[in-house]
């Protein structure tokens, strides 16, 4: 049976899954786009996946 933990460990990894592919659809459009360095396409892609991760963590709560 699932209990509350179970369904929060869930939306997590929703929310971990979510921020990844964010990240990386991020960074491919970037560097096919030749937005910056390296760390800069980096660094925009990780705080996309971040805020795409508290948006979701948000919502659902």
């Amino acid at each position: 049976m699932a209990d509350a933990n179970d369904r929060s460990f869930r939306q997590t990894l929703l929310g971990s899954a979510l921020a990844g592919i964010v990240a990386v659809v991020a960074l491919t459009t970037l560097s096919a786009l030749n937005v910056g360095s390296d760390l800069v396409q980096f660094g925009i892609a990780l705080l996309l996946g971040i805020v795409a991760a508290q948006l979701y963590e948000a919502r659902r709560g």
